[in-house]
């Protein structure tokens, strides 16, 4: 059943490189004079990994409180250059795109001040001011643009945007993501990765699943989606069986069950999407994912708080490798998110070990087995290859951003080209890496 689903997962990869991404950009929007400005998240707060990783509940009830800050209506509601045809513009909206990170390590030359590292943390803060933005654009559905699905943007907050800048030089030093760097050994005991100072705990990176609603029903433009079976049924038979995804049927996400923006005489709606935040050492890797009946199994225990448009979506989350809680499957309320929860999470097993699961259909396409955490280890491995807890070295930070200039994989994701471009222009390169 592996074996079936990584040819399939191949199989999709390479169909998607097919699809003509320029066709699928969307319209530009002609608004003048509308300025967005980044808005700042400003977290949970110190946390402990161990205590979330054996603690499935609370892991919960942190995931929903970073959810709603990040979910939470924009202090701007206009400027945008877009229309919210259902729902506030969230506070993810003001954020940055690929493209506005590409911009900015492109507009660096040798006239800024720089350290071995970057820019200062003066200059990074100034270049901000260069980046003069109709709107965050981070809604630009391009085939392939993140995971292996169609629609599915990255965006990133002000923390991380400003840490790239930082570091930038860095990370042209470091040769591109291969097994021979991550079996590297440490150079310094603080940090799990001797290419870049690790991301601080306020930064995000979010990837994003949209489908244009090409077609209409009784209340307007709606987007037909085949949609996987995330309830109780469904995932006791993903998770049991270690299967592929079980189809719920053919559903019609319109402006009244799913998050949705016009963009000139395009409408999109917004399928599933990851939030992933540097709160712990190892990030913390917060899926949604669109669902006909969300206030079931994980989508039971969303607080009032998570409310307007995003009830329509079910969240889960990991924080490692490892299901550390001997009695896992109860919600944030400390009831179980479905009968035999605690039973089915413990069968989860891999290399003796029982492992994490949060997958998401819309992103992950295929691979029902992943816990995000895994793959972005600095290799595509899905959750059922894990764990890999003999690596010890992370050199990009778990971010695919940063790791390989070939844009073939992520080509709406890398913006290593920009970074090396940017190191170029003052004169190095990467190749001078002791690690390459």
């Amino acid at each position: 059943m592996l074996k079936l689903a990584s040819m399939n997962l191949v199989a999709y990869f390479l169909i998607g490189i097919s699809l003509n991404i320029h066709a699928a950009l969307i319209t530009k929007s002609k608004e003048v004079g509308a300025r967005v400005k980044a808005e700042p998240y400003l977290g949970v707060g110190e946390l402990d990994s161990l205590q979330l990783a054996a603690d499935f509940s609370l892991r919960r009830k942190i995931a929903w409180q970073i959810s709603a800050e990040v979910l939470a209506p924009a202090k701007q509601q206009a400027g945008f250059g877009f229309v919210m045809e259902n729902s506030p513009a969230s506070l993810w909206q003001t954020w940055f795109s690929r493209d506005d990170i590409t911009y900015l390590l492109d507009a660096i030359d040798s006239n800024v001040a720089l350290t071995d590292s970057g820019l200062t943390e003066i200059a990074a803060k100034k270049l901000f001011t260069k980046i003069q933005r109709l709107k965050s654009p981070n809604f630009d559905p391009a085939p392939l643009t993140g995971g292996f699905q169609p629609f599915s943007p990255a965006v990133y907050n002000s923390d991380y945007v400003l840490h790239i800048l930082q570091n930038f030089r860095s990370i042209a030093k470091c040769s591109p993501v291969s097994i021979k760097l991550m079996d590297a050994p440490l150079t310094n005991k603080a940090s799990h990765s001797n290419c870049m100072a690790e991301f601080p705990p306020t930064s995000i990176m979010m990837k994003l699943a949209w489908g244009e609603a090409k077609s209409q029903n009784d209340i307007g433009f709606c987007h037909k989606s085949d949609v996987k079976d995330l309830s109780p049924i469904g995932v006791h038979e993903v998770i049991a069986n270690s299967s592929e995804w079980i189809k719920k049927g053919e559903y019609c996400l319109d402006k009244k069950n799913s998050f949705m923006i016009r963009d000139g005489e395009r409408v999109f709606v917004l399928k599933g999407f990851h939030i992933v935040t540097k709160e712990l050492k190892d990030w913390i890797w917060i899926s949604f994912i669109w669902q006909p009946e969300a206030d079931k199994g994980f989508g039971s225990d969303r607080p009032d708080n998570i409310n307007d448009i995003y009830t329509n979506y079910i969240m889960l989350v990991s924080v490692n490798e490892l299901e550390m809680d001997s009695s896992p499957g109860d919600g944030m309320n400390n009831f179980p998110l479905f009968s035999g929860s605690k039973k089915l999470f413990l069968s989860y097993r891999n290399k003796s070990k029982v492992i994490t699961w949060n997958s998401n259909p819309f992103i992950e396409g295929p691979d029902s087995t992943s816990n995000c955490i895994s793959c972005h280890q600095g290799i595509f491995a899905t959750g059922k290859f894990g764990p890999h807890t003999e690596r010890k070295h992370f050199p990009y930070d778990y971010t695919f951003g940063t790791q390989n200039r070939e844009s073939i994989l992520m080509p709406r994701v890398s913006f290593r080209e920009a970074i090396d471009r940017a190191e170029a222009r003052l004169g190095s390169s990467y190749k001078s890496d002791k690690y390459q």
